[in-house]
């Protein structure tokens, strides 16, 4: 009888770490949405309303992040490097925690209305997670390695401009600003929306080194 148990833990249906990593990264994709709706959002109730939902779906990531380093600790053999799969988990999950702290941040310091800076930049945000969706799903399959690291160097690519993003608003921001107290709080959040990019941008390379591991 302990056989199959020990059969499983050699050789396991390395399917549900795809499906598992593809569920984060979907997480990703609908959080980066809801940020969009939230920062383009000026009603205080609605906006409410989507911090909740955004808190909710951060709390559903932490479980499927559990769930995914549970998997990894129960099983010998692995679709690919063990510790390219808890850093590549943590930093999805991280893309996720950032952006949920950003409009944590957005929220206790009311900041409204949102400058055109933040709104480009959570849109630039959302493509870069539908870019990465696309590029974890193509992981199942070894012949989809050019296209995975063209989706990884559109990743880096953007993740870029979106630092340059916050750079450049925060040079405008001095160079205009009155309030000082405005400053500080913007300043925050432009560093918080940073981390986020640099997260996307970590992603892109743990994929890439996947590929030059597994090529």
């Amino acid at each position: 009888m302990a056989m199959p148990s020990m059969l499983r833990i050699f050789f396991p249906n390395n399917d549900k770490f795809y499906t598992l990593f593809e569920g984060v990264s979907l997480n990703v994709v609908k959080m980066s949405a809801l940020f969009v709706t939230y920062v383009s959002e000026n009603d205080f109730e609605a906006r409410k309303a989507l911090l909740r939902e955004l808190e909710e779906t951060e709390h559903a990531n932490d479980d499927l992040t559990h769930n995914l380093f549970v998997t990894l600790g129960k099983n010998f053999i692995t679709p690919f490097d063990r510790e390219d799969i808890h850093y590549l988990a943590s930093t999805l999950d991280d893309i996720i925690d950032y952006i949920w702290n950003s409009a944590m941040r957005m929220n206790d310091y009311n900041i409204l209305p949102v400058d055109d800076a933040i709104v480009d930049f959570a849109n630039r945000v959302a493509r870069i997670a539908e870019i990465l969706e696309k590029a974890i799903h193509q992981l199942r399959d070894v012949r989809n390695l050019m296209q995975i690291a063209e989706n990884c160097i559109l990743i880096g690519q953007m993740s870029h401009e979106c630092d340059d993003m916050m750079d450049n608003a925060t040079v405008q921001m001095f160079a205009t600003a009155t309030d000082a107290s405005e400053v500080i709080r913007k300043l925050d959040v432009y560093e918080m929306l940073q981390i986020v990019a640099e997260k996307c941008q970590d992603v892109s390379n743990v994929v890439e080194s996947i590929l030059i591991k597994y090529s």
